[in-house]
């Protein structure tokens, strides 16, 4: 039975002078998808030219290998590619709405990682490359660096680390709001666990809770509208909801006997996804989001617990505890709980907490497979796992913004 249970990036603006230099302009937007790189070329049939690669974060943007462009001087054609670095789907999820102008001089073929420009002139002409360059957004967590639990942000390539709540009580479970400008997050401070908010700088720290018992495990409706959550007022968690200013709080479920917890929402804020005890093990139940039509969705016939929906809503990750090996692993199966059902972590560590990336590309984690608890990411197959955090101290309960 178990119990237990935001940063800012740079667009850039660059104009490419082929026999010249680099000029970039930046302007601070809010991190996340819809970075936007425009690149104009001016290209005069001849001769080549090098790029300087803008650097946006931490995170790089390059041309390719010998960062340079090579005219052939007879026929007045070259190729230009970008290419995000580190790879597509660590800190970058693809160029999209690519588009160059004149058509009749030039092509753009976005795929992955890399842009690439294909041109033909033997006239002075410019071209006008438009694209979107996605980055993944970062992840907060729960971390025992300080010495109590505080809660961190960090960007999935490792860079970017830094305490948001500062405070000298038990900070946890945090969980970003839809539009990344806020994380709601459980706090001590006051003598109970209650549910607070706070801005993605850590500023503004706001309680929201304020019922008989302990509030815990916040989960932001991907409407913004309401956050889900725990509390054990009547001597065992249930599954609560309230407006997102914390007005409003409304009981769902009413298990006296065993625990409901651990809520997360479909992507439409329809339905509410939940563990519950009620049936003799952790198995995951559905409900509607005023708490009617509860439902038995999955019984592995292990203890099955923390699911997290998909971004598209097709698929949930969650984690199964074996009954006989008391071993934590990460599964996968389709929204409807009866195709699809597949295991991503296997072996003698806990692999446990499992939170899609916006993108569904990457799935980020919990794991001790080094000694202690840090946060690795997979790819949804559990192939591609990196490390992120390396502490001594336990880093655990990742979220990333859906």
């Amino acid at each position: 039975m178990r119990g237990d249970r935001g940063t800012r990036l740079l667009p850039v603006t660059c104009l490419v002078l082929l026999a010249s230099v680099v000029a970039c302009s930046d302007t601070m937007t809010p991190v996340g998808f819809g970075n936007e790189v425009t690149i104009n070329v001016t290209k005069d049939g001849s001769g080549s030219g090098t790029v300087t690669s803008p650097v946006i974060n931490s995170r790089s943007i390059d041309c390719g290998p010998t960062c340079s462009i090579v005219f052939d001087d007879a026929t007045g054609s070259g190729s230009l590619s970008l290419t995000a670095t580190p790879a597509s789907g660590s800190v970058h999820a693809g160029w999209t709405g690519s588009t160059c102008s004149p058509t009749a001089d030039c092509s753009v073929s976005a795929n992955n990682g890399t842009i690439a420009l294909d041109f033909d002139s033997n006239e002075d002409v410019t071209f006008s490359i438009n694209a979107t360059f996605d980055l993944l957004p970062p992840i907060v967590f729960e971390s025992y660096r300080d010495g109590n639990a505080q809660i961190y942000v960090i960007n999935p390539d490792g860079s970017g680390l830094a305490n948001l709540s500062n405070n000298a009580t038990d900070e946890r479970d945090p969980a970003w709001s839809p539009d990344q400008l806020q994380i709601a997050f459980v706090s001590d401070r006051d003598g109970t666990d209650e549910i607070y908010v706070m801005d993605a700088d850590g500023m503004n720290q706001v309680r929201r809770t304020d019922l008989p018992g302990s509030d815990r495990r916040p989960a932001y409706s991907p409407d913004g509208a309401k956050i889900a959550f725990d509390n054990d007022g009547d001597g065992d968690d249930e599954v609560w909801v309230m407006d997102a200013d914390g007005s409003s709080p409304t009981q769902l479920t009413f298990n006296t006997v065993n625990f409901d917890q651990g809520p997360t929402w479909s992507m439409n804020s329809a339905q509410i996804l939940f563990t519950t005890f009620r049936t003799g093990s952790d198995d995951l139940f559905i409900m509607d989001a005023d708490g009617m039509n509860q439902t038995l969705l999955l019984d592995t016939g292990d203890h099955d617990w923390q699911p997290d929906w998909s971004p598209d809503g097709t698929r949930i990750v969650f984690t199964v505890q074996g009954v006989a090996s008391g071993v934590d692993n990460i599964w996968i199966v389709n929204a409807d709980g009866s195709t699809g059902l597949q295991q991503l972590t296997s072996g003698a560590a806990e692999d446990r907490e499992a939170t899609w990336s916006p993108d569904g590309n990457w799935i980020a984690f919990t794991s001790d497979r080094n000694g202690n608890r840090d946060i690795f990411i997979m790819t949804p197959d559990g192939g591609n796992v990196t490390q992120i955090t390396t502490n001594v101290a336990e880093d655990s309960r990742p979220s990333w913004v859906h």
